[in-house]
């Protein structure tokens, strides 16, 4: 369910309507939260609702680590109901069970008159189906359940440590299996090939649940933050459940911590008019970059990065160029939607970019691209690993472990590791360089306007050659990408033309971001004359209507 397709549309009308006649008729916070639970697992199971399965899981896990982490484990009985509750989720979403023959038996037979639908032959359980994906659910929870058995009987010094350590190994592990398990056994097929055998294929073809990486960090966090005295955990199942599964940022973020959003769930949400107006602004400004922009740059883009592709330096440059823009704005385009969304149920989500090409160093532009992620990474990893604090080399190598996990956290491939290597040999090179840039920064004013512009130019195109790494397919497609840029450069001038359609598609976020620049603002706009904001409006929506592209194109961090 793309957020820029008509179902989400439908769904989100009939979501924040029934929500606000509950907000402000029955009065229940409870009642709200229930309400938002069930809507965000109907949202995630658009895609596929076995997968419903992991997210109940983890959020089951985090439950009982995070009371055991704050001296509250839950009584035997209690676990044992959690347990219970657990497996029969498993057997539903997980069975091979036929929903469509069980839901078209319980239907009149005048339902299916006039051809709109075939009713389905009924049979409990699906033909041919395979009770391998239920046989494994119902495993984890057995072993969840022996987990928290021996936990329960460590002494206290080493109850809490326990508890971490398995909310960290679940979480990790459900990443690791269907992120990285095909990808680790392709590599130890290579390996035995170059050894001279001829091994069969062991790869599991394992489906990505969508969005995995996003709530399996958002779920750690909570944990780790308990550990660390950072945070109180919740009594409650079902506020703690929809921080895990809040519809507006479960599949790409941003990723949110507890401390910011567990407070906003368990205390009442009047209608704020101001707030419901931001709201919406922020889902047609992310619907226009989407539709217009991003969408649109598709075509620039696969000039050089389509599978056929032969191009010459100038093409290569102005496609990735095009990339840079594209995913800026595509993965900006869902953060703004879903902090749209959030705020029209009442709920601040947290920013998650500040115009981050405007950033002339990578530590000033990891601080302003993909905010919720840079800020984990920062918190629960680098300075895990010690941060600064020790020896320069031992800084140095914490920077790169950091980027490279960074990488790999956006998938199982080689380009997204040497993208993670690039990115921290920046911020290393960065901070060996940063005494002599201060020491040759120029004192005046002009000159030093001048300096700046010179080292916006320079760090845009490494993170431009950054997003080259990002965007290839394979080490091949990387050096040959690499090399085009040498090449073709007296044709410049014939090229000119893909230079003035990147430009055609992405004025309106330059002057939008010159404003939001100029006054600190990243709501500018609204603060607009209303005549001016009226024009801007209607800009957008002409751009968007006549030249926008209606693919709905599904989101490029949905993959992630």
């Amino acid at each position: 369910m793309n957020f820029n397709s008509a179902q989400f549309a439908l769904f989100a009308t009939v979501v924040v309507g029934l929500y606000l006649v509950l907000a402000n008729g029955l009065r229940s916070r409870r009642a709200t939260n229930i309400f938002l639970l069930v809507s965000s697992y109907i949202f995630y199971a658009g895609w596929d609702y076995r997968f419903l399965f992991l997210i109940i899981f983890s959020t089951i896990v985090d439950y009982i680590c995070g009371l055991a982490l704050g001296w509250r484990l839950p009584t035997r009985g209690n676990c044992a109901l959690l347990l219970l509750l657990l497996a029969i989720a498993a057997l539903v979403l997980c069975a091979p069970i036929s929903w469509a023959a069980i839901y078209s038996s319980l239907l009149p037979a005048g339902a299916f008159a006039g051809g709109w639908s075939e009713p389905v032959a009924f049979r409990v359980f699906a033909p041919g189906g395979k009770w391998l994906t239920c046989i494994g659910a119902l495993s984890a929870v057995a072993a969840l359940g022996m987990a928290v058995a021996i936990g329960r009987r460590c002494p206290g010094s080493l109850k809490r440590q326990f508890f971490l350590v398995l909310s960290i190994a679940a979480n990790l592990g459900l990443l690791g299996f269907f992120k990285y398990c095909d990808f680790f056994l392709a590599e130890l097929e290579s390996a035995i090939y170059l050894l001279g055998f001829q091994p069969q294929s062991w790869r599991l073809g394992i489906v990505v649940p969508v969005g995995i990486s996003f709530y399996t960090f958002q779920t750690m966090s909570y944990t780790i933050d308990i550990y660390r005295g950072k945070l109180r955990p919740t009594g409650s199942l079902i506020d703690f459940a929809l921080f895990v599964a809040f519809f507006p940022q479960l599949v790409a973020g941003p990723i949110e911590r507890a401390v910011n959003l567990l407070p906003q769930l368990q205390r009442r949400r009047p209608f704020d008019w101001r707030q419901f107006q931001t709201g919406a602004y922020l889902i047609g400004w992310g619907l226009f970059k989407k539709i217009f922009i991003a969408d649109n740059l598709i075509r620039l883009v696969a000039m050089a990065y389509g599978p056929t592709a032969q191009p010459l330096g100038p093409q290569t440059l102005v496609a990735t160029y095009a990339f840079a823009f594209q995913i800026f704005c595509d993965f900006s385009a869902y953060s703004d939607i879903a902090r749209g969304g959030a705020r029209l149920l009442g709920i601040e989500l947290m920013v998650n970019f500040r115009v981050p090409y405007i950033a002339c160093n990578p530590r000033d532009f990891w601080r302003r691209w993909h905010i919720s992620l840079s800020t984990w990474l920062r918190d629960y990893l680098y300075f895990s690993l010690g941060g600064s604090l020790g020896t320069v080399s031992a800084t140095y190598r914490n920077l790169m472990l950091t980027m490279v996990l960074g990488g790999l956290w956006h998938g199982a491939r080689m380009n997204f590791v040497w993208w993670g290597i690039f990115q921290g040999l920046l911020l290393c090179g960065h901070r060996l360089a940063e005494p002599m840039l201060q020491n040759i920064t120029p004192r005046g004013a002009a000159a030093k306007r001048l300096f700046g512009l010179l080292c916006w130019i320079i760090f845009f195109n490494c993170v431009c050659y950054g997003w080259l790494l990002f965007r290839a397919e394979s080490n091949q497609q990387i050096w040959h990408l690499t090399c085009s840029l040498l090449t073709g450069w007296g044709q410049a001038a014939e090229q000119i033309g893909l230079a003035a359609r990147l430009v055609w598609f992405c004025w309106p976020l330059w002057l939008v971001q010159y404003f939001q620049v100029r006054t600190g603002n990243l709501l500018a706009p609204l603060c607009w004359a209303w005549p001016v904001r009226a024009a801007f409006y209607f800009l957008l929506f002409y751009l968007t209507i006549v030249f926008g592209a209606f693919d709905a194109v599904e989101f490029i961090y949905f993959q992630f």
